[in-house]
């Protein structure tokens, strides 16, 4: 179908978002996480909804919550949605997230008769003659064992239990249950079984592929970055500890769009401080410049942020970033059911102190 909400158009037949009357790029998954709110208006869904529906092969919570994050604040550059509360994509304290804005729902673009079928060739039941009926193709799918018809954002049967789709957790594509690798990434997508108990605590998968074996440890050349806030402090106290939450939310989803234009790795959150590898897991031949240019696009981004912080919360942030690049060895540290890879070595550690405090 066709959803019109504010400026916007979402087309689930072409798999577009138009803003303006302007396509706008958004990724697979994020366009189905925005498909998901869009046929949900007004509701507030959990984030432990969208876990199960889209990530449901990701084991660690920490995790899940940066890939959640990362998908909404793309969501939301490319619907236009800024300030707080949200024109078009709102949370809901300590439980999740409500689409906020009024949809409207029209008929898909025409296509030929021929092309559509009939409303029993498509499977979709209460749908007349004259109604295109390839207008729900990623809205509603059929159970291969009972034929029960169930929203394609289901992964099981909601009649007998049958496998529906895999989700990929490596970039979120829904899968055949029988495939092997994805065919959105080519990730390895293997069946989910109980864990062994002697195996220890299951680990949750690294988010870029060819990474070593947890096992395992490397001697890298790396650079790291290291971003903080300002008296932070001060804030905390300033604030009560939920709008404080809300602020260093809103600093940490726009670091984290910054470092992603960049392809750098969040290794860490520290608090109000962002611990970032680039030439790990990928290594590039100009990671050390990626790194400053993530450093001056946080300082950038700081001052449009701080014109909805200071409207909203009466707050600006300012931040420290450090940057240094030497020799690491990268591995898996921790114990129990804490488990993180680390880079260990002089340049880590040296980061946080070559910090250059940015004002905007």
């Amino acid at each position: 179908m066709r959803y019109v909400f504010g400026e916007c158009e979402l087309d689930t037949e072409r798999h577009e978002l138009r803003r303006q009357g302007q396509v706008v790029a958004l990724e697979p998954l994020a366009l189905r996480v925005l498909t998901y709110f869009v046929q949900h208006p007004g509701q507030a869904v959990a984030k432990g909804d969208l876990f199960q529906a889209f990530w449901p092969g990701v084991a660690e919570e920490s995790y899940k919550e940066y890939l959640l994050r990362n998908c909404l604040t793309k969501i939301r550059q490319a619907v236009g949605d800024a300030g707080t509360p949200r024109a078009v994509l709102d949370t809901v304290r300590r439980y999740g997230y409500r689409f906020t804005a009024e949809v409207t729902v029209l008929p898909p673009a025409s296509r030929p008769a021929d092309a559509l079928g009939s409303a029993d060739d498509q499977g979709f039941p209460g749908v007349g003659s004259d109604a295109p009926s390839a207008a729900l193709p990623d809205a509603v799918v059929r159970c291969p064992q009972c034929q029960t018809p169930t929203l394609a954002t289901r992964l099981f049967c909601t009649a007998c239990g049958q496998v529906l789709a895999r989700a990929c957790p490596q970039c979120g594509a829904r899968n055949d249950p029988t495939a092997r690798f994805c065919g959105g990434c080519g990730h390895a997508v293997t069946v989910p079984t109980a864990p062994d108990p002697a195996s220890g605590p299951a680990l949750p998968p690294f988010p870029v592929a060819g990474v070593p074996s947890l096992a395992e440890a490397e001697r890298r050349q790396l650079t790291v970055l290291f971003c903080d806030l300002v008296d932070s402090t001060r804030l905390a106290r300033q604030l009560d500890p939920e709008d404080w939450r809300d602020v260093v939310q809103a600093y940490q989803q726009t670091c984290a769009a910054v470092i992603q234009r960049f392809d750098g790795y969040i290794a860490q959150y520290l608090g109000d401080g962002l611990l970032v590898y680039f030439g790990y897991p990928q290594a590039h031949e100009d990671d050390a410049q990626r790194a400053v240019r993530t450093g001056l696009g946080v300082v950038e981004a700081m001052g449009t942020l701080n014109t909805t912080l200071v409207r909203d919360h009466g707050v600006r942030l300012a931040v420290r970033v450090g940057i240094h690049t030497g020799l690491v060895v990268v591995g898996t540290m921790g114990g129990g059911d804490r488990r993180e890879r680390l880079a260990l070595g002089a340049t880590p550690n040296l980061a946080p102190t070559d910090v250059v405090t940015c004002r905007t």
